[in-house]
């Protein structure tokens, strides 16, 4: 049997950005960071063209990253 390993990812959906976090607890603090900062974006500054965006946080092994 072969042993992979966990990794925590933050998945930017919008720019399709993938980041590799340290842990779980790291990976939703970022994530809520990022979230919180694009909710500010969009009231200071609304546009009907702008990109949905938004920061997941997924599990993955390591052959997914």
């Amino acid at each position: 049997m072969r042993e992979t390993s966990e990794k925590w990812v933050m998945h930017v959906i919008g720019p399709d950005e993938i980041h590799e976090m340290p842990d779980e607890i790291t990976a939703l603090r970022e994530a809520n960071k990022l979230n919180k900062n694009i909710v500010k974006w969009r009231e200071k500054d609304p546009s009907p063209h702008d990109p949905f965006m938004v920061a997941l946080v997924k599990n993955v092994t390591g052959e997914e990253v």
